[in-house]
């Protein structure tokens, strides 16, 4: 996804997950990608900008009051408190974020991964965050986007890949407050910013040190299926320099 490739991405209209360590001396940067679960509609997952603040094994699970309301009202009242075990839905690990009462977890339920169900927390495969876990350090960034359009290259080709976007949700940063204002462009989706305006700000990107040409007739119609599989969108112009000086 466009920005900065550092520390987690959560990119919620595509429920997947961007890990890019640190590369070590003499190593090229890599890329870990998960899927994920993310909040339904009633219980969003927020945009921002955040860190994680805390990681724990076998975490004991103090559900919301809003939470154990919703519960009771469907005949299946909660505990105040659910210890580790088969039964605790954060599994057996979280990493708690600085956005109050959001974590990124494993789940006792796994066929979830991937949907938008959870109370607004990032779920994880167990077998993904046990590896992820050992990996991601205390006070990495964590940038929560809502980016439906991404654009790359592979070989010679320009690719394009689109997802559904979803609902804007507001900004909340660490410290609580939310407000649409500030706002990171690359976190804006419609109606606050055209889908198009976004395709053509990462075409740009995308070319700013590499010359390409985009089929936009494609394009469009890959915005109008946005299906998730990615399409090539355009190619390299290997004669770009020569066509360039000759001019």
């Amino acid at each position: 996804p466009p920005g900065p490739r550092k520390g987690v991405i959560l990119n919620l209209a595509e429920y997947r997950m961007y890990y890019f360590p640190e590369p070590k001396d003499g190593e090229p940067a890599i890329v870990m990608t998960y899927p994920m679960s993310i909040g339904r509609m009633d219980w969003e997952t927020p945009l921002g900008l955040t860190h994680i603040v805390s990681k724990v094994r076998n975490p004991t699970w103090y559900p919301p009051d809003s939470v154990r309301a919703e519960h009771a009202a469907n005949g299946d009242p909660l505990p105040r408190i659910v210890p580790p075990g088969p039964k605790n839905p954060l599994g057996a690990f979280a990493m708690r974020l600085g956005l109050p009462g959001y974590l990124i977890h494993s789940t006792n339920r796994p066929a979830g991964v991937g949907m938008r169900v959870t109370h607004g927390c990032i779920r994880m495969f167990p077998e993904d965050i046990r590896f992820l876990f050992d990996q991601v350090s205390v006070n990495t960034p964590v940038r929560i986007i809502n980016q439906p359009v991404k654009i790359g290259w592979h070989g010679d080709e320009l690719v394009m890949e689109v997802h559904r976007a979803l609902e804007f949700v507001p900004f909340e940063t660490d410290s609580g407050e939310i407000s649409n204002e500030g706002l990171p462009e690359d976190l804006l989706v419609q109606p606050e910013r055209n889908i198009l305006t976004a395709l053509t700000e990462q075409f740009v990107a995308a070319t700013n040190t590499r010359a390409g040409e985009l089929d936009w007739e494609r394009a469009e119609d890959l915005l109008e299926r946005a299906d998730g599989i990615p399409m090539p969108v355009g190619r390299t112009i290997k004669n770009a320099a020569t066509s360039a000086a000759s001019e």
